[in-house]
């Protein structure tokens, strides 16, 4: 679906105006997660949230608390999970979950409450990149703005 929205038929997003799409979505995730989301493989459960995350992006690009929710989902996945579970595919999706939202909410992001909390199940090599991402976005606002100030 976000795949959809982001090709520029409005249609999703004006549905997503008009109706609480995110709610209909995190309910039923969430309903997935306490039913399978500790028996199912720890992965797809990711993926599942990388697809919802890309899909917030594009229906909804200002709301930085359903990037938290989602996040939030993500921590309670990985807090009930044996940490041999999170392996490189779950990291590099958690890389994902805290690099997709830097697009639109730039800097915004490290002010988020689950942020930290979803950095602490990467190891220190998938920190740093995450640490890349958010400097290169640091970059180029200060570029940004100082050309706005020439």
């Amino acid at each position: 679906m976000s795949k959809f929205a982001a090709n520029g038929d409005s249609t999703l997003q004006q549905a997503a105006s008009q109706f609480d799409i995110f709610s209909m979505f995190k309910t039923n995730i969430d309903k997935i997660i306490s039913e399978q989301g500790f028996t199912t493989d720890l992965t797809k459960m990711m993926e599942l949230q990388v697809a919802f995350l890309q899909f917030v992006g594009e229906c909804y690009p200002t709301k930085i608390e359903y990037v938290n929710q989602i996040m939030e989902s993500c921590c309670t996945l990985l807090r009930r999970r044996n940490p041999t579970e999170v392996d490189e595919d779950v990291q590099k999706n958690v890389v994902k979950i805290l690099t997709i939202p830097l697009s639109r909410l730039s800097l915004k992001v490290i002010y988020m409450s689950e942020f930290p909390n979803l950095m602490k199940y990467l190891p220190v090599k998938r920190r740093k990149i995450v640490a890349v991402e958010l400097a290169e976005v640091t970059l180029c606002l200060l570029t940004t703005v100082e050309l706005s100030l020439r």
